[in-house]
Formats: structure tokens, C-alpha cells, sequence
């Protein structure tokens, strides 16, 4: 008796182990996160659609995975607004490392992410908003699965891999694969099917957002760290619509004070926020913080063909 018991506990313990091995086998698969860039039965699996939740840990593992030539760096206005196809023509092979909702600290793990990954341009889209939200936990999401093997790249990964959410959103890859649904973000890490709706944004007479302690230090880190990497780092302001514009004096000196950071080691901050051609009419944005792709395809051309910039620097007004 003690041992058909014996053998019954064997056969379910057994039985459980070779269920949560063929689920691993699945979800590494079907690779809902593009973790581990599973190419099996590509026309089941090849779109992904969990990226917008995701970005922190698949942009890193994906920028390395494709060794692009540049990067596109910043918050979701970048995300939505700058496409890789058209900075490639400039660069060679870009990728979109923006990511939405990020901060000042998940920028600088995006920056350093890329740079040991082979990156040697890096396109930033410089907003205020970054520099007034501490974000060490979301920052830690992106460093962990930075680099080669690390046991904590390796525990982010297990993370994602060993667990209901992982073979949920795998069953959901599948199924979207097979309706042929649109997912949120392109191969090249674009975020082009963003929707504007129910998007949050303080109008300026509202807006009192503060630059948070280090964040300045933080950002000359940044700047340190391309300088000392020959990074060419090419960095403006993104525009949002001209009614939402910043204009009040906690704007004007944290302009002022990136501007004279970025001189110090050579990079120039183009101001295209100052830019009424592109912040006065209306249909140049998605909403009115996220510009539209055409937006970002002029901020290209100017910023990689600096003969073409006629307009003045708002530096030069403030000081």
C-alpha cells in the first residue's frame, strides 16, 4: 500500500514537472517579450504585442540582439514621433530605444545599455518632464538586463519566462499572430500605433514639476559618458504644441543650465521646442505633447544637416 502511494506521488510529481517544462518550452517559443529571439514558426510568432508594457527589459535585450548603428533615445514623444527607417539613412541601422513614460534615470540605462552594445550615434529627445520623477525601480529594469550573462539578467529573464502572465500573454502572441492583429510597436522598436486617447498633460499655468536633487549630475554623467565613449550624441528638445509650451522661469533655467552641460563636453541642444514651425499648428501632433512622424522626419534632417538650421536658440534670449 505504502508503495502504490510511493509510486502515485512519483507519477504527479512527475507529471507536474513535465508540464512546467513543456510551458517553459512554450513560452521560450513563442517568446512574448522577444527575450530570447525565437525565430521558430515566425508567421505564429513574429509580432509582439506586450511591448509598450515591456519596453524595459525587451528594448535592451533587443538593441544588442540587433547591434543597430544608432539609437533613438527619450520618452514616448520619441517613441512616437522619430522613425529608425529615417535616421538610418543617415546612420546606417537605427533602432527606437524610447520608451514610454520614461525618466531621466531609465534614459540613462537606455544610453548606457546601447554604448556597450556597439551603439556610436545616439539621437535624444530632451524633455523637461524627465528630470522631476525619481524612477530607481524602472531605471533597475533596464540595467538588469543590460550587457552579456549576469545572474540578475538571468533572474529578469527567469522573471518573465516561469510564469502564468508569461504563457498568457504567449497564448495571446499566438492568437494575435493568427487574426493578424497590429501590434503597438514595429520590428525597429517604434511606437506606431500609438493612441492619444486619455493621455494626461498639465496645461503650463498648472504644471509645477520641479527638477528632482542629482538630477543635473545625473544628466553630466550622461554627457560624461558619451564624451569618454565617442558617442556622437545629437540631443534636442522635443516640441510639444505651442499653447502647452513651458515658458515660466523654472523651464528657461533648467534650459539654460543642460544647454551650458552639454557645451562643456561639445554637444549642442538643438531647440526645436522653441520652434514655432513646428509647434504652432495643431495637426503637427498626435496630442499635444507627441508630435506626428512627419514632425520628427524634419527634426532629422536639420539635426543631421546643421547647415540647414535657420532659426535662433532660445539659449541665446535667456541669458
Amino acid at each position: 500500500m505504502v508503495m502504490n502511494s510511493l509510486s502515485f506521488l512519483a507519477l504527479i510529481a512527475a507529471s507536474a514537472t513535465a508540464t512546467l517544462a513543456l510551458l517553459l518550452v512554450f513560452v521560450v517559443l513563442v517568446d512574448p517579450y522577444g527575450l530570447y529571439g525565437s525565430a521558430i514558426a515566425p508567421s505564429l510568432t513574429k509580432n509582439k504585442y506586450k511591448m509598450s508594457a515591456f519596453e524595459r527589459i525587451t528594448k535592451p535585450v533587443t538593441v544588442c540582439r540587433r547591434k543597430p548603428k544608432a539609437v533613438i533615445l527619450g520618452s514616448s514623444r520619441a517613441a512616437v514621433g522619430l522613425r529608425p527607417a529615417s535616421l538610418s539613412k543617415r546612420t546606417g541601422p537605427a533602432y527606437n530605444f524610447g520608451i514610454n513614460g520614461a525618466y531621466l534615470m531609465e534614459i540613462n540605462q537606455a544610453l548606457r545599455a546601447s554604448v556597450e552594445c556597439g551603439v556610436k550615434t545616439a539621437l535624444y529627445g530632451l524633455d523637461f518632464f524627465t528630470f522631476t520623477k525619481v524612477t530607481r525601480a524602472r531605471a533597475k529594469q533596464v540595467q538588469d538586463v543590460r550587457g552579456g550573462f549576469s545572474w540578475r539578467r538571468s533572474a529578469a529573464f527567469s522573471r518573465h519566462t516561469i510564469s502564468l502572465q508569461a504563457v498568457t500573454d504567449s497564448l495571446y502572441t499566438l492568437w494575435g499572430n493568427i487574426r493578424g492583429l497590429e501590434p503597438s510597436h514595429n520590428r525597429a522598436g517604434m511606437y506606431v500605433h500609438y493612441d492619444p486617447a486619455n493621455v494626461p498633460f498639465l496645461s503650463p499655468s498648472a504644471e509645477q514639476r520641479k527638477p528632482f536633487e542629482n538630477a543635473y549630475k545625473m544628466f553630466n554623467d550622461m554627457l560624461a559618458f558619451a564624451k569618454r565613449n565617442d558617442i556622437d550624441l545629437r540631443i534636442f528638445t522635443s516640441p510639444v504644441y505651442g499653447s502647452h509650451q513651458r515658458k515660466d522661469p523654472v523651464y528657461t533655467a533648467w534650459f539654460v543650465r543642460v544647454t551650458t552641460l552639454a557645451a562643456n563636453y561639445g554637444f549642442r541642444i538643438y531647440d526645436m521646442a522653441a520652434n514655432a514651425d513646428y509647434t504652432a499648428d495643431r495637426g503637427n501632433f498626435y496630442d499635444v505633447s507627441h508630435y506626428r512622424t512627419d514632425i520628427g522626419d524634419r527634426i532629422i534632417g536639420v539635426i543631421f544637416k546643421p547647415e540647414l538650421r535657420t532659426y535662433p536658440d532660445r539659449v541665446r534670449h535667456a541669458k
